[in-house]
């Protein structure tokens, strides 16, 4: 659909003047010039207008607003309405690095809820990090140093409550995995509930047989974050169970996704 100028004013009750300004001032608008001299506007042009109007009503400034490339600005305009106003703002901090203002909610959930609606909420947030790094939301710079952040935090959680017992469960990441803030916090409520455990993170898969051998685990718990053939992940059980008899439980996203591709075929 094409529009005027006075059909803009009217949808986004801003003056033609004020629409004029800024399409020739910020390049955000991308008008038809047609033969009869009138400038057409698209849907595109209608969206970027309503987007700086619904955020200009949240308190942004205009400047910080149309300072990013047309493309980026019907980006965020296609993909924030995929988020709650409470999830945009958190977002925001996160792709500003202000992290103060996220470590203040989390200790008062902590403190007021207890510990596992603190989990509950780190989760949400590890969550909610991924889905705006897919929507181009932040960017992997941006999603790997809150990742650091926050992995901090869950650390801090962890140092209050290890004990000097034998570990029995172990908590490890895939070894072709890079992700383990999942299995970082499954390792925090372990601890939490008085189980006596170690975290290790990533090893390479001879190391990590290595270590369920020498130290005896009962139970290893492997998170996946990136999905695995189902025969990758068997195979690391086999050779886990040839070495040390153990209870091995894997989990996370990638296991999820795997077990749900094969519902019914071979699970």
């Amino acid at each position: 659909m094409k529009y005027l100028i006075k059909d803009l004013a009217n949808l986004t009750e801003f003056s033609p003047d004020r629409i004029r300004k800024w399409q020739e001032r910020y390049h955000i608008l991308l008008p038809e010039v047609g033969k009869n001299g009138y400038h057409y506007y698209s849907n595109e042009d209608l969206k970027i207008l309503l987007f700086i109007k619904q955020e200009l009503k949240k308190g942004r400034k205009l400047k910080e607003i149309i300072q990013k490339p047309r493309s980026e600005i019907l980006n965020e305009y296609f993909h924030y309405n995929e988020f709650s106003q409470e999830e945009i703002e958190i977002i925001r901090k996160i792709a500003s690095y202000n992290y103060k203002p996220i470590e203040t909610y989390l200790k008062k959930i902590y403190k007021n809820a207890g510990f596992f609606q603190w989990s509950k909420e780190v989760h949400k947030l590890i969550l909610l990090t991924g889905r705006a790094w897919e929507k181009n939301l932040i960017s992997i710079s941006d999603e790997h140093s809150f990742s650091s952040w926050i992995k901090g935090h869950i650390l801090s959680q962890a140092i209050k409550m290890a004990s000097n017992q034998k570990p029995i469960w172990l908590v490890c990441i895939y070894p072709k995995d890079e992700h383990e803030l999942g299995a970082l916090l499954h390792y925090v409520k372990l601890l939490k509930l008085k189980v006596p455990a170690r975290y290790v993170g990533k090893l390479p898969k001879e190391e990590l047989i290595k270590e369920i051998k020498h130290n005896q685990y009962r139970v290893v718990s492997i998170s996946v974050v990136m999905p695995r053939k189902w025969n990758e992940l068997q195979k690391l059980k086999e050779d886990i169970l040839k070495h040390h008899t153990c209870k091995v439980l894997f989990g996370g996203y990638g296991y999820k996704k795997m077990k749900e591709k094969l519902k019914g075929e071979f699970v």
